[in-house]
């Protein structure tokens, strides 16, 4: 089932959001894909939702935003934005900046819009579905060449509720799931992604673990990388001496 947000989807936190149609966007800040948190500002993360159509990357975003499941969604049309944050276990607050690009194929071209500079993306599949887990393996490919070389990525296999017949009707069977969580873990190991969640956004199974695994990544890499650049900075405030150097002998 494709998904796609609903207006008040797209306007979430006071943020200045604008819905997204045909790659063209409108958005103050945009460029800035994170920014470091303060004790009063959380972690700004831009993060990019890739994979087929059907894939269900809409209904895990709306789950995460708002708690809800969008039941009759149509498809994603270019690229839509949504914003919603976190809180870690150690106190540590990341802002999500949400773009959910299209899954069709006449859109590809437009996703590098939207990955390009981009702090995480996470990549969803469906798991009773081949050719979606296919895809997946082709954006993850396609991150590897062409995002930036820090970008945090997770790897999704959604739509588990299916596997256990809870569909639309009630006396639905289970649909067999055909791509196996070793597959999954596999591949995810593969590309040294950050972790392989599986989920369900209609069950609400393992949604916010997904994004809360992103977040914690992300404040890891940002935590290592800000005292990298303190020690920099400290090393190259320190006075050295030189072998030899006259001004480091004591005067007889």
């Amino acid at each position: 089932m494709g998904c796609a947000l609903s207006a008040p989807f797209a306007e979430r936190d006071g943020e200045d959001d604008l819905r997204v149609r045909g790659g063209r966007r409108r958005r103050r800040d945009d460029d800035a894909a994170i920014s470091n948190a303060t004790p009063t500002t959380p972690l700004r993360v831009k993060l990019c939702l890739l994979g087929a159509s059907n894939a269900g990357k809409t209904c895990v975003s709306a789950r995460f935003v708002r708690g809800v499941f969008l039941k009759d969604a149509k498809a994603t049309v270019g690229a839509a934005f949504a914003s919603h944050g976190v809180t870690l276990e150690d106190g540590a607050r990341v802002k999500f900046e949400i773009w959910d690009t299209a899954g069709q194929e006449r859109y590809q071209s437009l996703a590098p819009l939207y990955y390009r500079g981009a702090t995480a993306a996470m990549v969803v599949f469906d798991v009773t579905d081949r050719e979606s887990f296919e895809r997946a393996r082709y954006w993850v490919g396609e991150l590897e060449r062409h995002a930036d070389a820090n970008v945090v990525v997770a790897l999704v296999g959604n739509k588990m509720d299916l596997t256990r017949g809870d569909g639309d009707d009630d006396d639905e069977p289970a649909v067999e799931r055909e791509v196996s969580e070793e597959e999954g873990k596999a591949l995810c190991e593969q590309y040294a992604m950050c972790g392989y969640v599986e989920t369900s956004a209609k069950a609400d199974v393992g949604v916010r673990e997904a994004f809360e695994l992103v977040a914690r990544s992300v404040a890891e890499k940002n935590s290592a990388a800000e005292a990298a650049a303190a020690a920099a900075v400290a090393a190259a405030a320190a006075p050295t001496t030189v072998p030899g150097d006259s001004r480091s002998r004591r005067r007889r």
